[in-house]
């Protein structure tokens, strides 16, 4: 009888151990799928806010003033976690237009120095100006960096106005004031194309049309 108890209560402990351990395996795992779901929870959340000010751009209709937002959005964003093309957190930013953008005359530009305002021609024979974008041309983040950023500075800083001058034997004979290519670019109407993913759900390409 007291070789049979002593099984039992053996029995009994070892019993009660286990169930001690299958709480403590269960309390863990779930303890490990509630931060794993959190994690999750949080990345999807990571995810859509960093696609909202993107998303924010997949519109039908818009204009050249949102078409260099979202240049510099994406230039900021590829800065900001610098990040190059085909890494996470890279974003490229494409677009097309119908028709060129060429401004091939003179702009008068005020010379603070010597108080006159100085000419400075503009159009495609100015390797330096890229107020000139050719027609049915794709331009990109990836592939044409250089020239939106270009572009890009010069939208920021030029006037709607150009001053067209006419000479004759070094004299004005005439004098006309003319919208730039960059004030017909900002009114140009656009519509997002292409809103493309990355593997982690982060928007990586965005296209636009001129309308």
């Amino acid at each position: 009888m007291e070789n049979a108890s002593r099984a039992l209560l053996m029995a009994g402990s070892i019993l009660i151990a286990i169930i001690i351990i299958s709480i403590f395996v269960f309390s863990n795992t779930r303890i490990t799928q509630l931060q794993q779901a959190k994690i999750e929870a949080e990345q999807v959340a990571e995810v859509a806010k960093f696609n909202e000010i993107f998303i924010s751009y997949q519109k039908k209709a818009m204009y050249g003033t949102d078409i260099i937002s979202v240049l510099n959005l994406g230039i900021s964003n590829n800065n900001k976690y610098h990040a190059l093309s085909g890494e996470e957190y890279y974003v490229n930013i494409a677009f097309k237009l119908k028709e060129e953008t060429l401004d091939s005359i003179y702009k008068r530009k005020f010379n603070e120095l010597t108080g006159e305002y100085d000419r400075t021609f503009l159009g495609d024979s100015n390797p330096g100006d890229t107020s000139y974008l050719e027609a049915n041309k794709e331009y990109s983040l990836k592939e044409n960096f250089a020239v939106i950023n270009s572009f890009l500075q010069y939208a920021n800083n030029s006037d709607v106005i150009i001053y067209d001058e006419k000479y004759n034997r070094n004299l004005l004979v005439e004098f006309k004031e003319k919208e730039t290519g960059m004030a017909k670019f900002k009114r140009y109407a656009f519509k997002c194309t292409t809103v493309e993913y990355d593997e982690n759900g982060r928007v990586n390409l965005m296209k636009f049309q001129q309308m």
